[in-house]
């Protein structure tokens, strides 16, 4: 594999730097909960999770070690970090190698075959996040008040 470029270089420093940026803030919120969280535009439409709802949290629970309160608040932000924490391995090992590991582009042609099964599965996933905050008392995932929240809770009950 030929060096890396100036820009390829730039692209996994960005990679680290947001990660850590984003870890950073993760473990900030981890042990000051008071802080604020980004309000989620769906739950406040609908008072429904989104896909991402209750993931600063579970990625808080996570990296405190707390598994089960992470998988109960949003179970896609374990393997979201092991990925991150993967790509910011890869990346720093890039760089200090001063060549890739591989031909990236090449590499990922056949994954982008796979988008249809990807979205398939986070729209799975989700359906199974909305049904446990609405069936289970999630007051930090659902805000019953609103109406569409109201009248799915009350049909999933009957």
């Amino acid at each position: 594999m030929p060096p890396l470029t100036p820009r390829q270089r730039l692209v996994r420093l960005g990679i680290i730097a947001v990660s850590a940026l984003l870890l950073s803030l993760s473990l900030l919120k981890s042990l000051n909960p008071s802080l604020p969280a980004l309000p989620c535009g769906f739950k406040a439409l609908t008072g429904l999770p989104c896909l991402f709802c209750g993931g600063t949290r579970s990625a808080c629970a996570a990296l405190r070690g707390d598994f089960a309160s992470s998988l109960y608040l949003n179970a896609l932000s374990i393997p979201l970090l092991a990925f991150i924490l993967l790509l910011v391995f890869a990346s720093a090992l890039e760089i200090a190698r001063g060549r890739p590991f591989a031909n990236w582009q090449s590499l990922s042609k056949p994954f982008l075959k796979l988008w249809p099964a990807l979205i398939l599965l986070l729209l799975v996933l989700w359906a199974v996040h909305l049904i446990a905050a609405l069936r289970t008392p999630k007051p930090e995932l659902l805000n019953p008040d609103k109406t569409i929240a109201a009248r799915l809770r009350a049909w999933l009950n009957q």
